[in-house]
């Protein structure tokens, strides 16, 4: 009985937490807040009825058997929750075509033709995504950040910067999703219902991605690094390394006291720092296998929390922007939003001095022609509202960094206002000899609780320089 009352204490503490949530008590000049206050009253409880149980000389069959029935609850409501949601998201991915593999199959011109065996020469991909980068221009208007130096670092060392790039869509797993499957979503997935919620079926399409489809006609092995944001977790790569906590047990280890008892925001934040660094050392290991190799990295960063300071050095974020996977303010006014725009220029600046170094270790360490695409998933957001679209800073949203490396340095075919859908099948068609058709460069806003709600925002957009 102690150790199932301990058990349930323990794991029923954020839901406490939450249900409490704001309210506080003064006692002088001390305020006491609802984790205090668990604490002090959920303690001398516990000890208490722990006393009671040791000391009572009653058999206690009754409460053993309710007990046993609140086990069975315990047990069986996440199992319902479970099993709901499990088949909704089957009846929404079967809406949607996504269980029908034809939906993701290769398009009948980038097929290979068997007769034509891969060649020696097959170039080594790089896929990195820096999220929230934002582009120069968008910087130095909103930021009053130069990031001059930096692209002309790129383009010094042989990559094509699109001056004027936007991204497809407001969120990582869209763009991802797009950018992977070489066309607008709409078209990935078909009827994909715009009253969804579900983005699992975002991830779905990320890790079973149709140019990872078409690389493996090619012999490439693929590599991925960690994201330490689930729906970008490539699992299913030949090689994926993994670092420190999924994201379902960071989720649930906040929901027990642990984060009050040891620091664990702390760790946490650390743990989030580490991982962006072991991304960063590791991602040019790959590089010189005997196969080709495709390599897909997502960096939580620029992306808040704000660790890193402009040299490197580690910070505490802000509580308000801590959020690992989240943080960007929702108002544009809000007192995140200042801190936002403080700590944001300073960890771009950092990671900055990272792709530096990267660039160099994976053209020193590529055993064949190496393209790199370096490339944000979206905006900074320091001026976006997430359900009120007219309320949002559009040019901000989707004004992204993007710098592409090809070994032959041949950019005609690529302009200054592409976006990521058309990524791929550029380099496909000069590498591989498809001969994909390219899509209108479009840019989509949807608000969080309805993902796949699309409005056209493309026409909004500034050109680099204006607005």
């Amino acid at each position: 009985l102690i150790i199932a009352l301990a058990v349930i204490i323990f794991f029923s503490y954020g839901y406490l937490r939450d249900a409490l949530y704001g309210i506080k008590i003064s006692l002088g000049d001390v305020v006491l807040g609802v984790n205090k206050l668990l604490f002090l009253f959920g303690v001398p409880l516990f000890a208490l009825v722990t006393y009671l149980i040791v000391r009572t000389r009653n058999t206690l069959n009754t409460v053993t058997r309710l007990a046993n029935v609140m086990a069975v609850v315990l047990v069986l409501q996440p199992l319902v929750t479970i099993g709901i949601h499990t088949i909704s998201a089957q009846r929404s991915w079967q809406v949607a075509g996504i269980v029908r593999p034809a939906n993701l199959e290769l398009e009948p011109s980038s097929r290979l033709d068997p007769a034509l065996a891969p060649t020696q020469d097959l170039p080594n991909i790089f896929y990195i995504i820096l999220d929230e980068y934002a582009r120069a221009d968008v910087l130095q208007k909103l930021y009053n950040f130069d990031n001059s130096e930096f692209i002309d670092y790129l383009q010094e060392s042989g990559f094509y910067v699109a001056e004027n790039a936007h991204s497809n869509y407001v969120r990582t797993v869209l763009s991802l999703a797009a950018s992977l499957n070489l066309d607008y979503l709409p078209n990935v997935l078909e009827n994909l219902d715009p009253e969804s919620s579900d983005l699992a079926v975002m991830r779905k399409v990320i890790v079973d991605n149709r140019l990872v489809r078409f690389l493996k006609q090619y012999g490439y092995r693929t590599v991925a690094l960690p994201s330490g944001y689930f729906p970008t977790e490539m699992t299913n790569a030949d090689v994926y390394n993994g670092f420190g906590l999924d994201e379902f047990s960071t989720g649930l280890v906040q929901r027990t006291p642990l984060p009050n008892l040891f620091a664990y925001n702390e760790y946490a934040v650390t743990m989030h720092r580490k991982r962006i660094l072991y991304t960063f050392d590791h991602l040019a290991d790959a590089a010189n296998g005997e196969a080709p190799v495709f390599v897909f990295a997502h960096i939580l960063s620029p992306h808040p929390p704000f660790v890193f300071g402009p040299n490197g050095e580690a910070i505490m974020p802000e509580p308000s922007s801590r959020g690992l996977n989240g943080g960007s303010p929702p108002e544009s006014t809000s007192s995140i939003n200042l801190q936002y725009r403080k700590r944001y220029p300073d960890q771009l600046a950092f990671i900055n001095t990272k792709v530096k170094t990267l660039i160099r270790e994976i053209l020193a360490a590529s055993g064949r022609p190496a393209i790199i695409i370096i490339q944000a998933d979206h905006g900074c957001k320091s001026m976006i509202n997430r359900d009120n679209p007219p309320a949002t800073d559009f040019p901000e949203v989707f004004s992204i960094l993007d710098a592409i490396y090809l070994p032959d340095g041949d950019y005609s075919s690529f302009y200054e206002d592409m976006t990521p859908v058309n990524t791929f099948r550029l380099i496909l068609n000069k590498y591989f000899g498809t001969d994909y058709e390219l899509l209108a460069d479009e840019s989509y806003f949807s608000t969080w609780t309805r993902p796949y709600r699309f409005l056209r925002v493309t026409d909004q957009l500034d050109p680099k320089g204006q607005g």
